[in-house]
């Protein structure tokens, strides 16, 4: 099976390894979703890949609505971890660019994405989600722009936020189909804009 590491044979689960293996079948979950995407996860896939038994599968998620949501909320988590730690990054602007032009952040919002047209209950949790990444890069260019003395009404934060995580994620959606042409263009582009913050604070002082 392409892009499994297939165990050679199941290991039992005993009542007090329930935490450990259900991280270990969102582990496997979110493998199968970046090499092979969400139509190749399957409970018997995840059962293959994480090496337990198929019946073990079922037993922490019943249904791939409770799977994908698990898998969703747990990398949600983790990811708004990051994005808090941009807020008091020495340069969070910068690393909230970082962060959003990544090719795995990319990659798994696309699967996502996806699912999210196919299963509501992943696009309600992928929807909050969302949601809270908007708010906290809206409160980091919010604070940025006021604490440098740009004008927020002709910078307005929310649409700034916008702009910088859209393109991101845009030319490393592109990048992943091969599509190169303006990509070094575009993050020196940015990047340069960026570094116009710092000028426009050092000239108020």
């Amino acid at each position: 099976m392409p892009g499994v590491t297939v165990s050679s044979d199941f290991r039992p689960v005993h009542a007090e390894d329930a935490p450990a293996v259900r991280d270990l079948l969102l582990d496997a979950t979110l493998a199968v979703l970046q090499s092979d995407g969400y139509p190749a996860v399957t409970h018997r896939r995840i059962a293959v890949t994480s090496g337990v038994a198929q019946t073990v599968v079922h037993c922490h998620f019943p249904t791939l609505d409770a799977l994908f949501v698990a898998v969703l909320r747990r990398d949600a988590e983790a990811g708004l971890g990051r994005w808090r730690r941009a807020l008091i990054d020495d340069d969070p602007l910068g690393a909230l660019w970082l962060i959003n032009s990544e090719s795995r952040t990319t990659r798994l919002n696309t699967e996502f994405t996806a699912l999210a047209l196919h299963r509501e209950a992943v696009a309600a949790e992928l929807r909050t989600y969302a949601q809270r990444v908007r708010e906290i890069e809206t409160d980091a260019f919010d604070k940025v722009l006021r604490a440098r003395g740009i004008d927020i009404e002709r910078y307005p934060p929310i649409v700034m936020a916008t702009i910088l995580s859209g393109i991101g994620r845009a030319m490393t959606a592109e990048a992943a189909l091969g599509v190169t042409s303006s990509r070094a263009e575009t993050m020196e582009f940015i990047e340069r804009c960026l570094r116009q913050f710092e000028i426009a604070s050092a000239s108020d002082r």
